[in-house]
């Protein structure tokens, strides 16, 4: 299904484990940092994270149905990326209980700018985790392409926390697994899923001091 121009923005076998997460309240929170008037009352408030967590989580509910691919040449057409994703989907032969993924399971497609990335929407998120377990195909089809699990702005965000603490060493892996961002430390035996920047503290991967003094809010 071909949607018209949108402004936007591998895996071992282990087990899974998630910091908690409840509801108390939702309506004042941006990004899950909270309403700015309470922040520095709340900063050690379990309560103020959980409720940062819930949101950043239904958030990321948002985009769980949605994949995000890079490298397809901004030459071809919008009306043209349908039968592009369909025929990549085809070779990678990503299916859902053994059934090849078709053009009535996506809800829309379009581009973002200025990255130029396609955004590939399905009705049912399963389409999208049924690619994500073909990736390492991908190359050998089109080395240029790289497929991802689109992120809501605050995962976004923890992402480019996790992906600054790999490159540096203080974690071994990471991964998106289902629609989480998961982490996995040196000598660790089973990945983290992280909901919140507090995760990345209580795990010692990242410097509550750092984090307030770059006003780093998710």
């Amino acid at each position: 299904m071909y949607t018209p121009n949108r402004n936007y923005m591998e895996s071992t076998i282990v087990s899974v484990r998630n910091f908690s997460c409840t509801r108390t309240m939702l309506e004042s929170f941006d990004e899950g940092a909270g309403n700015d008037n309470n922040n520095n009352n709340n900063k050690n408030n379990d309560a103020y994270i959980e409720d940062g967590r819930w949101y950043n989580m239904q958030q990321q509910r948002n985009h769980n149905n949605k994949l995000l691919i890079s490298g397809i040449p901004s030459r071809v057409a919008e009306r043209e990326l349908e039968d592009r994703l369909l025929k990549l989907f085809n070779a990678m032969n990503a299916q859902v209980d053994n059934v090849g993924i078709e053009s009535d399971d996506i809800k829309s497609i379009y581009r973002i700018y200025p990255s130029g990335h396609v955004v590939c929407e399905f009705f049912d998120p399963e389409n999208v985790y049924a690619v994500l377990a073909r990736r390492r195909r991908v190359k050998r089809i089109d080395d240029n392409v790289q497929v991802y699990q689109d992120l809501c702005l605050p995962y976004q965000r923890i992402n480019q926390l996790i992906v600054r603490a790999h490159s540096e060493g203080r974690i071994y892996r990471y991964r998106v697994w289902r629609g989480v961002i998961e982490v996995l430390l040196y000598g660790g035996d089973e990945f983290i899923g992280i909901t919140h920047r507090n995760d990345l503290v209580e795990l010692g991967i990242v410097d509550a001091g750092w984090l307030e003094k770059n006003n780093w809010r998710t």
